[in-house]
């Protein structure tokens, strides 16, 4: 492998590890359980941020429309949201294990 591949193989796993070892998933699942808006939202921009980064779009357009929803203090929409997120975040998560 050429010395660029190999530099950019790099980079992008550890993206991936830190999609999903970071503790953003976790933490906006709390934030959200325990009613800390703040933190789901903080925890929620982070993920979107890595998803965006990664070309995870499905994530990334969930994540905005919760970002969006918390924004506004509309915890049912961001509940929503979460349903749908949990659904692909624990696919992609079982492919990127696998890597």
């Amino acid at each position: 492998m050429n010395d660029w591949k190999l530099l950019i193989y790099q980079h992008f796993h550890k993206f991936l590890e830190q999609f999903l070892y970071n503790g953003s998933y976790e933490e906006l699942c709390m934030g959200l359980e325990i009613g800390d808006l703040v933190m789901a939202e903080k925890a929620a921009c982070t993920l979107k941020g890595i998803a965006g980064n990664l070309g995870m779009s499905d994530l990334s357009n969930i994540l905005e429309k919760m970002i969006l929803a918390l924004w506004k203090n509309k915890t049912d929409e961001a509940l929503q949201c979460h349903q749908a997120l949990k659904q692909s975040y624990e696919k992609v998560s079982a492919l990127l294990q696998t890597l």
